[in-house]
């Protein structure tokens, strides 16, 4: 559920920050991997993100509107502020519901807030709160230079919650891992992995340039 979540999410405002049409593959990451002792896990030797930022520059603000459906129906809308409240970040703020008959079946109302390092493309923190029908579920996130903390809230809830630790760097969230692979040349088949954090758990997401 989440892999497909994420891939929507590239789908969805990538052609607005990315430059080139791209593949995705995302795999999810179990917490302890990074947390490793005596030997690296593969999936380090295929990372790119220890290079930094590339040199294009980061888009302008904007405010994208979205509607989602099938066959004429619309099912779901969305609408996302990208700006740079400060010299040194910038900010999301993306809100999102099921509208019309889907709504009837599956009530869903989505709320993202998160702050970036504007000079970095590294994330500094992510709150999100979806609320269904019956439940309301609230995530905080947490980015510290070696370890990024969730903490992921169900209400109602008979269990406390128990934040969810990886110790790990660099990690970006879904916003910078778009802002960073954008910053890249990005010629055509260039390859770009990243770990990203989405929801309250790590992916390894694998961007491919399949042409411009």
């Amino acid at each position: 559920m989440m892999t497909s979540r994420l891939a929507a999410f590239f789908r969805a405002i990538g052609a607005s920050l990315l430059p080139a049409t791209a593949g995705l593959a995302v795999v999810l990451l179990a917490a302890g991997d990074a947390a490793f002792a005596d030997q690296q896990p593969d999936w380090i030797g295929s990372l790119t993100s220890g290079k930094g930022p590339g040199n294009f520059a980061a888009p302008p603000p904007m405010r994208l509107a979205y509607r989602f459906g099938w066959s004429g129906i619309q099912a779901a809308t969305a609408d996302i502020h990208f700006f740079s409240p400060t010299r040194n970040t910038f900010e999301v703020d993306a809100a999102g519901a099921t509208s019309g008959f889907p709504r009837a079946l599956f009530r869903l109302d989505v709320y993202h807030q998160a702050t970036e390092n504007k000079n970095t493309l590294r994330p500094i923190h992510f709150f999100q709160e979806e609320k269904y029908r019956h439940e309301t579920v609230k995530t905080n996130v947490d980015f510290e230079p070696d370890y990024v903390m969730g903490l992921r809230e169900k209400i109602p809830s008979d269990r406390p919650s128990k934040p969810n630790f990886f110790k790990f760097n660099p990690i970006f969230d879904m916003t910078t891992a778009l802002l960073w692979v954008r910053s890249q040349p990005l010629a055509d088949g260039d390859t770009e992995s990243i770990v990203v954090w989405a929801s309250n758990a790590p992916y390894l997401a694998t961007v491919k340039v399949l042409g411009r």
